[in-house]
């Protein structure tokens, strides 16, 4: 059982699609629940659509929703939550209120970061060493990877797809995994699909520790 946050400072960052990767990598050796907390659901369509549509999940004065996260990660299941850029400072004082590092099950906040901004401070101090910076290669002039206060933080790259604008929509709007989506494209895209995948899978293998995994 973990709980994997999924957010940044701005919109269209990229989460989305580190979250579909994620999901498909993290369901390997765990059943996986995807929360979504944005008001279109898209993501959350995809995976868990009865859930999510029944799931207002909010971190404002009205968290009571938010606090069933706790309960679902201690089911055994590894659940993945996506947190609007609209709702961090609630989500700040959320995992602040509840004391969240001082859970006994693993927890993770994936930051996608899109550049220009700083990262989230206080989210990095709650969540330490489980704090991951996700490069997404699309902002590739724009990233900070270099700021000496990041320097210490465990990050990883998210490649672009190489994709058109139109068929990246197409993907985004699909109700199906990447990989079951990959099997009915041309070769091309579909080996752009894998190694998007790939990478990601990798990357995140390498970044949380073998002793909180899932098996």
């Amino acid at each position: 059982m973990s709980l994997h946050f999924v957010g940044s400072t701005r919109n269209q960052a990229g989460k989305s699609w580190f979250i579909r990767a994620a999901i498909e990598y993290l369901r390997q050796n765990s059943p996986v629940v995807m929360i979504d907390a944005s008001a279109d659901k898209l993501v959350g369509e995809i995976y868990n659509p009865s859930l999510n549509y029944n799931f207002n999940l909010r971190f404002d004065c009205h968290s009571i929703e938010a606090d069933r996260l706790i309960e679902i990660a201690d089911r055994g299941v590894t659940a993945i939550v996506k947190i609007p850029a609209y709702d961090n400072l609630h989500f700040e004082n959320w995992i602040e209120n509840i004391e969240i590092d001082r859970l006994d099950i693993p927890i993770y906040y994936w930051h996608i970061n899109s550049g220009y901004e700083r990262l989230p401070t206080k989210i990095i101090k709650v969540f330490g060493t489980h704090f991951f910076i996700v490069d997404n290669e699309y902002y590739l002039n724009n990233l900070n990877r270099d700021k000496r206060e990041y320097r210490d933080i465990k990050r990883l790259s998210m490649q672009k797809f190489g994709i058109s604008t139109k068929d990246a929509r197409e993907i985004e709007l699909t109700k199906k995994s990447l990989a079951d989506l990959a099997l009915n494209m041309s070769t091309i895209s579909r080996t752009r699909i894998y190694r998007f995948l790939r990478t990601i899978f990798i990357s995140i293998e390498k970044l949380i520790p073998i002793e909180t995994k899932i098996y």
